[in-house]
């Protein structure tokens, strides 16, 4: 259902998982990287609230911390993110 959702609203970002919690099955925090394509202002705060969001319900479906990196696609072409990490493509 929340997947669904965030395709419909934001229909060209990606998200991916990365950190420990990739390797254990007790994490003490996720790590979640969300990927967006370059909009204006008004589309940024949209993201901005996805975030808090998305941080909001998985902490209490989870109950561990949620960390939630933003990044456009131009500033992950520029600093090699996820180059650079092993990650999981959730959406």
């Amino acid at each position: 259902m929340m997947e669904k959702n965030i395709t419909m609203e934001f229909d060209e970002i990606s998200i991916y998982q990365f950190g420990s919690s990739l390797n254990t099955q007790t994490p003490n925090d996720i790590d979640l990287l969300i990927v967006y394509r370059n909009r204006s202002y008004k589309e940024i705060i949209k993201l901005i609230r996805l975030r808090r969001t998305l941080r909001i319900q998985l902490q209490k479906i989870l109950g561990i911390p949620i960390d939630i990196v933003l990044l456009s696609n131009k500033e992950e072409r520029q600093l090699l993110y996820l180059d650079q990490i092993n990650y999981k493509k959730l959406l």
